[in-house]
């Protein structure tokens, strides 16, 4: 039980690093609207790269733990070739920002969603706004998918306030996690 709760939070911290690297490339996208649309569809391709080489890795410790943890690959797996799609076409930024991050939101609001179904299946008091966070999640990946904006000023100011309200909401979703980590542990490795 120890090492799970141990290994746990040190997976909660890496997602509260991530988070707050996204937070930051966020609040760029909003403090810089004027750059390069090619440079932003580049960073940002490099960053889902990196999140999802962290879900691997956070599957691959997992590996054999629970098969939940099966989600993880999933997610890592599309996450990297969104960012390699968004990497490789950083011309077109306006398309392939609003695709990629949308779909990066989506992915993410399905595994939390899924998370918050199985925290509300042991009773785990965090399922609730887990749920709600997941929803939010998912609204925000569809606005961003739906509503493409021609202006790359525009789209680099709505990506980075949503970016930032998604990297928020997820801190927060990992710090609730850390405090009930003796719960949540018991959830997934007992």
């Amino acid at each position: 039980m120890k090492e799970h709760k141990k290994a746990f939070n040190a997976l909660t911290l890496g997602a509260i690093a991530l988070d707050i690297l996204i937070f930051i490339l966020g609040a760029y996208f909003i403090a810089k609207p004027t750059t390069s649309a090619n440079i932003i569809g580049y960073v940002f391709g490099i960053l889902l790269i990196i999140v999802g080489i962290y879900n691997i890795i956070k599957f691959i410790v997992n590996m054999g733990t629970n098969k939940f943890f099966l989600i993880e690959i999933i997610s890592g797996i599309l996450t990297i070739l969104a960012g390699v799609f968004m990497v490789y076409n950083p011309f077109s930024l306006a398309n392939i920002t609003t695709i990629g991050v949308g779909i990066w939101l989506i992915i993410s609001a399905t595994i939390k969603g899924a998370i918050a179904l199985q925290f509300k299946k042991f009773n785990e008091e965090t399922w609730m706004l887990s749920l709600i966070i997941a929803v939010i999640t998912l609204i925000l990946g569809i606005l961003i998918i739906v509503n493409p904006f021609e202006s790359y000023i525009v789209l680099a100011v709505y990506v980075g306030v949503m970016v930032c309200v998604y990297a928020a909401m997820d801190i927060v979703q990992q710090v609730l996690f850390r405090k009930r980590v003796k719960e949540i542990v018991k959830i997934f490795f007992e």
